[in-house]
């Protein structure tokens, strides 16, 4: 039977929606359900079997929305996503038309050719080229040797370029598929990169805060500006060169008078770091955004801030001006992409991303519960022997990271609202806030003989505090950047942390630095401790494990065998074997005493970022981007279960359903719809 065609059960179900109330195992279907507006809604085992659903909006599965480029002429809207994908929509009616399956993992970089014809995307040390109309793959550039930040077209549309944590741009003939020119920085890498639409220069950006001006076609370095304080974020130039903008880490905005060589004005009133800017076509605004949540217009003659923008509830990562002038695109951590009037400040549209990317692991010490976190705002608990066992979920807002307290009744969990939050496992309920961070919490960890607890974040501290009072004994001031990481000796005495800058040990009872490394140029990512105490393993953006000697501080080993960098590493709990893994997609788990190859445990369709051993050490857990955990056994390396949670069209039944796009539909599916007649 055909739906009558008509609003009327739309507009209830966007009431139904508006109402809080619970949609699980409705009956749709058969019904005409038009224009519903379902995004962030849970739609579980809802029956929309051949049902007219045309001009609805549901949740896309895109995750966090790294990158966005708009066509030149501004019909249409491309994003690179947390899941390796482009997603190009059509700006007009903010229909999905395609989606590339260009990378696994995270792609940073996307840019439009001028002349609309051609997509470029970086992920890892890889530069695809793709027909924009067909999304077809055309090149794929490799000579990087490591991942690639940023990418650019040439105003002529024959040559592009990309800027990579290797240190150097490369300048690629796309006629050919070759490089044509490779610059190199004279220090530390850079973000980001821009060209002037004459061509005659590229600027980069760089970690220590430094803008390089490069002359083109000969790649000479024709003049550097300092005025940051730490690193640059952000460039782009103006529509007629005369002047750059650059973002960075200390909060501040700066405008460049190019053909002077001079700073031209600093802004300031982003209160966390700002990670992008961009100008207006006619070069008379300029939009930044920034860790604030919030975007700015800038009055760039005046040098002054005429509105801010607010809407996301995340950091905002780019913003870009829509070639009218009238329209502006912002994306952020909180997964959704935004779009404003620029007149006004009103939001005249969102797109709602949904992702489970799990971000961190932790065993209780009994070894039957896992935690997890990932991108949603709760810890998901689980008994992993048992698998009739319900899931068990503790809302928490945005977690970073997941320790469980030393008698296993507590979770200590840092996250992006600045605290250290303890919860109750029994009750779901928070017995205690510990706020003396003052930006986001990346990384908690609790001493081996449970009385200490270490945290580390964006605000570049370590606090050190009591696991039973709560009370903070000592703050570590030394990192320069954020802290990432942070794992304790297995005496309890010595504690070492991991910055984008370096890597220092440090004498946990007083607070001394012992040793430093600098991180510069390869990030570190994780460290271990081995159970004795004697090495710790660091995972690298090279992709190699180092074991070093913790009082020599000499290398001792390098394993090598990862494609690509590295997201965790963790020693077994007896210390004869370690495992490591990263966005290659594969989990390794190495033999220290070279007496065979490392078992290769494949499975994954995204990066993996946690991995973790059971006290007993029987079983390896792996989480990974692809919203999977999979447990894993250490002796055989067979998949003993992969665990999912559930996603929030799990079993909506769309068999039949009409009005929607092929796009739509496998967005639906990839949600957990599914559909019989396929």
């Amino acid at each position: 039977m055909t739906p009558r065609p008509g609003y009327a059960a739309g507009n209830i179900l966007n009431m139904l929606v508006h109402l809080g109330a619970d949609l699980t195992r409705y009956d749709f279907s058969g019904l005409a359900v038009w224009q519903a507006y379902v995004q962030g809604v849970v739609f579980q085992d809802v029956n929309f079997v051949h049902t007219d659903i045309r001009r609805s909006v549901f949740t896309q599965p895109f995750g966090i929305v790294l990158a966005t480029a708009i066509s030149p002429d501004g019909r249409h809207l491309a994003a690179c996503t947390s899941d390796g994908q482009i997603r190009i929509w059509q700006l007009t009616d903010m229909h999905l038309l395609h989606t590339i399956h260009a990378h696994h993992g995270w792609m940073q970089s996307l840019a439009y050719s001028p002349d609309g014809r051609l997509v470029a995307s970086g992920a890892g040390n890889v530069l695809n080229v793709w027909d924009s109309a067909t999304g077809q793959l055309l090149h794929t550039l490799h000579g990087h040797e490591n991942w690639i930040a940023a990418v650019a077209f040439h105003p002529d549309s024959t040559s592009a370029f990309s800027v990579s944590a290797d240190r150097t741009v490369r300048w690629w003939d796309l006629d050919r598929g070759t490089t044509r020119l490779v610059l190199r920085h004279p220090t530390h890498r850079s973000m980001s990169l821009t060209v002037a639409q004459d061509g005659s220069t590229l600027a980069t950006d760089g970690q220590s805060g430094t803008i390089w001006l490069w002359d083109l076609p000969s790649g000479a370095l024709r003049q550097e500006f300092r005025a940051h304080t730490r690193r640059a974020q952000s460039v782009v130039f103006n529509h007629d060169t005369t002047l750059l903008a650059s973002s960075s880490f200390d909060e501040t905005i700066c405008l460049w008078d190019v053909p002077r060589g001079q700073l031209h004005n600093q802004l300031y009133g982003h209160t966390g770091v700002v990670y992008t800017v961009d100008f207006s076509p006619d070069g008379r605004l300029l939009a930044s955004g920034g860790e604030d949540h919030t975007i700015r217009l800038w009055d760039v003659a005046q040098g002054r801030c005429i509105a801010v923008l607010r809407g996301h509830c995340h950091a905002v990562i780019a913003v870009k001006f829509h070639p009218d002038g009238q329209t502006l695109i912002s994306n952020a951590f909180d997964q959704t992409l935004r779009l404003w009037h620029v007149a006004d400040g009103r939001c005249l549209h969102a797109f709602h991303g949904y992702a489970h990317h799990v971000g961190s692991l932790a065993f209780s010490p009994n070894g039957r519960q896992l935690a997890s976190t990932s991108s949603q705002p709760f810890i998901d608990l689980r008994d992993w022997h048992n698998e009739s066992s319900s899931l068990v979920r503790i809302r928490t807002g945005d977690v970073n990271a997941v320790v469980f307290g030393s008698d296993g009744t507590t979770l200590v969990t840092g996250g992006a609202d600045h605290a250290i939050r303890i919860w109750d496992i029994k009750t779901g309920t928070c017995r205690q806030v510990l706020a003396d961070h003052t930006r986001w919490v990346s990384v908690v960890a609790l001493s081996p003989d449970g009385q200490m607890l270490a945290s580390g974040g964006a605000d570049r501290t370590i606090r050190i505090w009591s696991a039973h009072t709560g009370r903070c004994h000592r703050v570590l001031y030394h990192h320069t950047e954020t802290v990432i990481a942070l794992v304790w000796s297995p005496d309890s005495q010595r504690l070492v942390s991991v910055g984008y800058d370096c890597t220092v040990l440090w004498d946990g009872a007083v607070g001394n630095v012992i040793a430093e490394r600098d991180t510069l140029n390869t990030t570190i990512r994780a460290v271990a401790f081995h159970p004795d105490g004697t090495c710790i393993a660091s995972a690298g953006s090279d992709g190699l494990v180092r074991l070093w000697d913790t009082a020599t501080r000499t290398c001792l080993q390098i394993l090598q065998g990862h494609r690509q960098p590295l997201e965790a590493i963790v020693f077994h709990p007896a210390g004869h074997l370690i495992a490591s893994a990263g966005r290659d997609l594969d989990v390794r788990v190495w033999q220290l005493n070279g007496e065979r190859e490392p078992m290769i445990l494949p499975g994954h369709t995204g990066w993996v970022q946690a991995l973790a051993f059971t006290p007993d050490g029987h079983v390896l857990a792996s989480g990974s981007e692809d919203g999977t955990i999979k447990l894993w056994n250490v002796h055989t390396g067979e998949c003993l279960r992969t665990l999912r949670s559930p996603r929030p069209y799990e079993s909506m039944n769309i068999t039949g359903a009409t009005g929607l796009t092929d796009a739509q539909r496998l967005a639906l599916r990839a949600l957990g719809a599914v559909d019989d007649a396929l």
